[in-house]
């Protein structure tokens, strides 16, 4: 089955609220024979001198689309899947 995978990151900035939002990815791949129920992680690199910062995070986010949908028309995807920075730094250590 293959998908558009649009990849996404946002920055957060306690008391500020968001600081950036940028599409990292856009492009068409085979997942396999169906949607997964969740998305397995392991392909997110955090850089292994990373310091975490209390006041900053980033919220990274999947969604994936029928292959030749158009983005424009403002399509729901088909799966959306997100997470924290700060969550798969905690479940690395």
């Amino acid at each position: 089955m293959k998908v558009r995978e649009v990849i996404t990151i946002a920055g957060w900035v306690n008391g500020s609220g968001w600081s950036y939002n940028q599409c990292t990815s856009d492009s068409i791949i085979e997942i396999g024979d169906s949607i997964p129920e969740e998305m397995v992680w392991d392909w997110y690199e955090i850089d292994a001198d990373y310091v975490q910062n209390e006041s900053e995070d980033t919220f990274i986010t999947v969604k994936y689309y029928a292959p030749d949908a158009d983005l424009d028309d403002d399509v729901k995807p088909l799966a959306t899947y997100s997470i924290w920075e700060s969550e798969l730094i905690e479940e690395r250590q």
